[in-house]
């Protein structure tokens, strides 16, 4: 992967085609937030990683990279990526600004969420009360994606959990 720094990523989506809706939660990379991708009305998650050093810069170009090779309904979509321009902040009408020089990812939002946030949300895990149909089909569906990324896309995930699927 190359050292290239965020002004040099070759962006494909006009930032003004993005309007933040709201904050959906922090990762360990940064910001995400549910978006609106105005020419189609789609509603998208909006991954907004904050002026990165080198190394941050590299591993992100090459999420960008595997997420771009990706076509499986069982890994999530990615749709475009830009960098907010240096000395103003980024926004929308709701107040919400985007600092200058972030790098941000346009992907497929999950409504539902994670697994983690699904487990959360039922209760925690002694209290998660799906059947076993349910459980079954999102286990296939893990490793469905998993087996996509591995055979397909030559791409090992190393940081499966539930936060993460």
């Amino acid at each position: 992967m190359s050292n290239a720094p965020l002004s040099q990523l070759s962006s494909n989506i006009d930032q003004s085609c993005i309007e933040i809706i709201d904050r959906l939660g922090e990762g360990s990379f940064g910001t995400v937030f549910r978006a609106k991708y105005k020419p189609t009305s789609l509603i998208v998650a909006l991954k907004v990683i904050p002026n990165a050093n080198d190394s941050e810069t590299d591993k992100m170009m090459s999420e960008i990279d595997i997420l771009a090779r990706c076509d499986s309904p069982f890994i999530v979509d990615y749709i475009g990526c830009f960098v907010t321009p240096p000395g103003k902040k980024a926004g929308g009408s709701n107040g919400i600004a985007i600092d200058p020089e972030c790098l941000c990812i346009i992907m497929e939002y999950c409504d539902r969420g994670s697994i983690l946030d699904f487990i959360e949300n039922a209760g925690g895990m002694h209290s998660y009360a799906e059947g076993e149909e349910v459980i079954r089909a999102v286990c296939a569906s893990i490793v469905l994606g998993l087996e996509y990324l591995h055979g397909v896309a030559n791409v090992c995930h190393r940081d499966i959990k539930a936060g993460n699927v």
